[in-house]
C-alpha cells in the first residue's frame, strides 16, 4: 500500500467507507429502459442513505421498516449497502428475503449485475457461486431466500438482513422465531425491511405501527411516491387541475407533470389501488376504501395545519384519558376546540401514580373537564375525587347509552362519530406518526339489526392491530360531552384582570409543542362565536 499514488490510496480509503461513492463509482444497474448504467443514487436512496447511517451513528447498528410505493429503488439501494460491506469487511453473512421465488430471483440478479460491474482490483473471488448464494474469498457471504420455505434461516448467524416486500410474506411466525432471533441485537448488525403497504393487522403493519411509535429498536422511514423523478408524464394541451389536485400542489409541490401521472395511474389501477401502490402519506398506505373508520386523507391534511397557540385559547381545555390495561400504555390527550395539540404517552403506570399525574396537569392547565375511561380509571376517578377535583372528573363507560341513541348502539361508537366527523372539518392534530397509525388502524362501522352504528370490540381490534388503540381511545373521550365554553364567558376579563392568566395558558400551549421530540403543525383557529355555548 505504501507504494500506491496517495491520490490512490485515498481513493479506495474513500470507497470503502462511503457507499454513495462506492456506488456511483463501481456499480452498475439496468435502468427502466435496460440500459446498464452506474448506480447513482436517486431522493429515495439518498433520504434513505440519511435516515440509515443516522441510526446507525446513534446505536451502532440498523433496525428500519421502510414503507415505500412501488420501484423507487429502495431493494436495489440495500442490495448495493450490503456487497459493499461483504466486499470491504469479511466475514459478513448477508441473507436476503422476498415473498415469492421470482422476486428472490431478480433481487439475485441485481446482486450479480453489481458484482460483474466491479473494477478488477477490488472484485473479491467467489468460491461459491449458484443460484441461491454467492460466497466470496474473504468468507463474506450472500444468501437468498424466499419466505414460506418452512424454517428460513435456521442455523445461520446473519449480520445483514434484507426483508423484501415484507407485508406479503407467508409464514411470518416461523420467521420472526427463526431467522429474526438470529441476528443479535450488536453493533454492525443490521435488518432492514421494506415493503408497499397491504393493509392492516399483518406481520408488516404491526412491526411498521410499533417502528413509528419507536416502542422497541425499529424505526420508521415513509417515502411517498413523488419523490421518484420519474414519476412524471408529460401533460396534455389544456390540462387544469382539479380541486383536489390544487390541494396536492400547495401541500407537496407537485408539478402538472406529475399530477398527470397520477391521473394515468388511477386509470390503470383504480383510486384505492393507486394510494396502496404509490401512497402521498403514511395513513393512505395502509388504508383501502371502507376499511377503516378514519379517513387517510383527513388525518393527513390536519397534520399539515398552522395557527398560533394564543387564539386556542378561546376554546376550553377537554382531556381525554385512556387508563392502562396490562401491557398497554396510558395516554392523555389534551384539546382545546379544534385543536388537538398534545398526547402524552406513559408506560409502567398505576392508578395512584396516575391521581398524581393527572392532579398536576389540573392545577397547572386549569381544565374544563376531564373525561376518564371507567374500565381501567375508577380507581384514579375516586381519588381524584377525594382530592377536590370532583366537579370536571367525568367517569365514562363505554358500553352507556349515548346522547344519539337512534344512529349509536353505544357511547363508544358516539365518541368515535363525533371525532370521525370532527376530523373532516378544518381542524389539527399532532405531526406524529404514532398518532395517525392508532387512528388509522380502526376499522369502519358495522351495523346492528336497528342500522344503528357501532365499532368491532377492542378485543378484535387489538388481535388484528397488534396493540390496544389506546391514542384513539384518548383522544375520542375528549368528545364524550359537550363542554360549556366558560373561557368564552369570561372573556370581557381578558383585556383587564385575566390578562396574565390568559397569557400563562397561551406559554403552556406553546411550551407543548417546543417539548424535546414533538413536532407539531396544527391549524389556525378562527376566532371562536360569541353565540357558542359548547365547544
Amino acid at each position: 500500500m505504501t507504494d500506491l499514488d496517495p491520490q490512490l490510496v485515498q481513493r479506495l480509503k474513500t470507497l470503502k467507507t462511503s457507499f454513495p461513492y462506492f456506488s456511483r463509482s463501481c456499480l452498475k444497474i439496468y435502468d427502466a429502459a435496460g440500459s446498464l448504467v452506474p448506480f447513482e443514487h436517486n431522493e429515495t436512496q439518498q433520504r434513505l442513505h440519511e435516515f440509515i447511517e443516522k441510526q446507525k451513528r446513534e446505536t451502532g447498528m440498523v433496525r428500519i421498516v421502510i414503507v415505500k410505493g412501488r420501484k423507487q429503488g429502495c431493494s436495489t439501494y440495500v442490495a448495493g449497502r450490503y456487497i459493499h460491506q461483504a466486499l470491504f469487511h469479511p466475514v459478513k453473512n448477508v441473507c436476503i428475503l422476498s415473498h415469492h421465488a421470482s422476486t428472490t430471483g431478480e433481487l439475485f440478479n441485481i446482486v450479480d449485475t453489481m458484482y460483474k460491474s466491479l473494477p478488477d482490483p477490488i472484485k473479491e473471488p467467489k468460491i461459491i457461486d449458484n443460484t441461491r448464494q454467492i460466497q466470496f474469498k474473504n468468507q463474506s457471504k450472500y444468501t437468498v431466500y424466499t419466505a414460506g420455505e418452512g424454517e428460513v434461516g435456521r442455523g445461520g448467524t446473519p449480520q445483514l438482513f434484507h426483508g423484501s416486500e415484507a407485508a406479503s410474506w407467508e409464514n411470518t411466525d416461523a420467521i420472526k422465531t427463526g431467522i429474526l432471533q438470529s441476528i443479535s441485537d450488536v453493533e454492525g448488525t443490521e435488518i432492514i425491511l421494506e415493503s408497499t403497504a397491504k393493509g392492516i393487522g399483518n406481520f408488516f403493519h404491526q412491526i411498521a405501527t410499533s417502528a413509528a411509535a419507536e416502542e422497541g429498536l425499529y424505526r420508521l422511514f415513509f417515502a411517498p411516491w413523488y419523490w421518484e423523478k420519474k414519476n412524471y408524464v408529460k401533460p396534455p394541451e389544456g390540462f387544469i387541475r382539479t380541486t383536489q389536485e390544487k390541494q396536492w400542489v400547495a401541500d407537496y409541490g407537485l408539478s402538472d407533470g406529475q399530477l398527470y401521472w397520477r391521473r394515468l395511474k388511477v386509470m390503470a389501477l383504480g383510486e384505492t389501488f393507486c394510494k396502496q401502490e404509490f401512497p402521498f402519506t403514511i395513513e393512505e398506505a395502509f388504508q383501502s376504501s371502507g376499511e377503516s373508520l378514519i379517513s387517510g386523507e383527513d388525518i393527513s391534511r390536519a397534520r399539515k395545519r398552522e395557527f398560533e397557540p394564543e387564539e386556542i385559547n378561546f376554546y376550553p381545555l377537554v382531556i381525554g384519558v385512556d387508563a392502562a390495561r396490562m401491557g398497554d400504555r396510558t395516554i392523555v390527550s389534551f384539546r382545546r376546540g379544534r385543536a388537538l395539540y398534545r398526547v402524552d404517552k406513559y408506560k409502567n403506570m398505576n392508578e395512584m401514580k396516575l391521581s398524581g399525574i393527572l392532579a398536576e396537569i389540573i392545577n397547572k392547565h386549569g381544565p374544563q373537564a376531564v373525561f376518564i375511561d371507567v374500565a381501567c380509571g375508577y380507581g384514579t376517578i375516586d381519588r381524584l375525587t377525594e382530592l377536590g377535583f370532583g366537579r370536571i372528573i367525568k367517569g365514562v363507560h363505554f358500553n352507556q347509552s349515548p346522547r344519539k341513541e337512534s344512529v349509536y348502539v353505544n357511547k363508544r361508537a358516539e365518541m368515535a362519530g363525533d371525532f370521525r366527523d370532527w376530523l373532516k372539518e378544518d381542524v389539527s392534530i399532532p405531526d406524529d406518526n404514532d398518532i395517525s397509525f392508532d387512528c388509522a388502524a380502526i376499522p369502519d362501522f358495522e351495523q346492528d339489526s336497528n342500522s344503528r352504528y357501532q365499532l368491532v370490540s377492542k378485543k378484535k381490534i387489538k388481535e388484528k392491530y397488534g396493540k390496544s388503540p389506546d391514542i384513539f381511545d384518548s383522544i375520542m373521550l375528549t368528545f364524550a360531552e359537550p363542554v360549556k365554553n366558560v373561557a368564552m364567558q369570561n372573556e370581557m376579563h381578558y383585556n383587564s384582570r385575566n390578562t396574565v392568566k390568559q397569557k400563562t395558558q397561551t406559554n403552556e400551549v406553546q411550551e407543548a409543542f417546543n417539548r424535546k421530540g414533538t413536532k407539531y403543525s396544527g391549524t389556525k383557529l378562527p376566532g371562536a362565536k360569541k353565540d357558542s355555548r359548547y365547544w
